[in-house]
């Protein structure tokens, strides 16, 4: 009989009960940036204009999450550009990390 190891793989978190990632900007209270050097990690409460290519859209369950997410912003900027070879970058788990107050 083969003996069976299961891998430690580290869980990926990609949800958080005090908000949901969207597609569509009607849906969405805040804006998040995912790439790039301007935008990564920042918290957009006019997004009307951003991209949805390069933005996380969030709808929130209520403003004490949006006051958060400012809160932690210059945390999700650090980590955007800390992590990356080149261009800045923020993944949904770490977006959600940073939110809940986990470090690693």
């Amino acid at each position: 009989m083969k003996n069976l190891r299961v891998a430690n793989k580290p869980i990926s978190v990609t949800s958080h009960p005090d908000f949901d990632f969207v597609k569509d900007k009607s849906l969405a209270d805040i804006a998040v940036g995912r790439v790039g050097c301007g935008p990564a990690g920042k918290v957009f409460l006019e997004f009307s204009e951003r991209s949805t290519n390069s933005h996380y859209l969030l709808s929130v369950k209520d403003n004490s999450v949006i006051d958060r997410l400012r809160e932690v912003s210059h945390l999700m900027i650090e980590c955007s550009r800390e992590e990356v070879a080149k261009v800045p970058s923020l993944s949904k788990p770490d977006l959600i990390r940073i939110y809940s107050g986990i470090t690693l």
